[in-house]
């Protein structure tokens, strides 16, 4: 209610034709909804502008995802908005556009480690690990997958969770982090990876480690980032989350 009555939002409706364009006050109204706290306060207007607040701009994909899929819900009864519901659309599938991949693949050199772990874990599916036209790396399938079939499958023992690291880590350990209650699971996990990987190849994890990126990767997880390289990120929830996460490592640390 604050964000909105900021940007001179609150209460205000709308009339809408056929002919009618998406009213961009409506679009500002969608983003502020979907906005999270970090977001709304990151991107107040100043108190001391002067006159209407300019729209609200463009924040986050996982944002504006929210907003148009909203919007689009709240205008699917209104029979004479045909114009902003295309214009809705439009938006949303130029957010949600991904550039064609290179065809065939070009594979990554984690593939063919990856894929003799999947077979030495029970795991099934023919996907193979290839460099994505974005940047970084991701799976393709090497076969046409249809709608509703499995693509690949991992056997529930092979996962490393926070029942394999209560059965791994020491029972002190195990206890300490207890106490802290359900939501530190996650520390059982990193402690049991941190340790598995000071083992380097004596550890029965080895071959799965040496997939994940090592730690002075270029990119490496937003909690080692440097602090002007994190502010890219901020006003997001990933930018509180890695801070967060840092805070939790610094903690263990000590």
């Amino acid at each position: 209610h604050e964000a909105l009555a900021a940007h001179q939002l609150l209460g205000a409706t709308y009339e809408l034709h056929a002919g009618t364009p998406l009213p961009k006050a409506l679009l500002s109204t969608a983003r502020l909804h979907a906005m999270s706290e970090a977001e709304l306060w990151l991107h107040a207007p100043p108190s001391s502008q002067a006159g209407r607040p300019p729209p609200v701009a463009f924040v986050s994909a996982c944002s504006e995802w929210h907003a148009l899929t909203r919007l689009g819900t709240a205008l699917e009864p209104c029979q004479h908005a045909r114009a902003a519901k295309a214009e809705v659309e439009s938006l949303l599938l130029a957010l949600c556009h991904v550039p064609p991949e290179p065809s065939p693949p070009r594979l990554q050199r984690a593939d063919a480690a990856a894929r003799a772990l999947l077979a030495s874990i029970g795991g099934r599916g023919d996907v193979r690990v290839a460099e994505c036209a974005v940047g970084g790396r991701g799976l393709v399938s090497g076969r046409a997958v249809a709608v509703g079939s499995c693509a690949v499958s991992l056997p529930a023992r092979a996962l490393i969770s926070a029942a394999t690291a209560r059965a791994e880590l020491p029972a002190g350990v195990v206890r300490l982090l207890s106490r802290e209650g359900p939501w530190a699971e996650h520390l059982q996990v990193m402690l049991l990876l941190m340790r598995e990987r000071w083992r380097g190849e004596a550890s029965r994890l080895a071959p799965a480690l040496a997939l994940l990126p090592p730690p002075d990767d270029e990119a490496g997880p937003p909690s080692a980032w440097a602090e002007d390289e994190l502010g890219c990120l901020a006003g997001t929830d990933a930018y509180w989350c890695a801070h967060a996460a840092r805070g939790e490592l610094l903690e263990l640390r000590h």
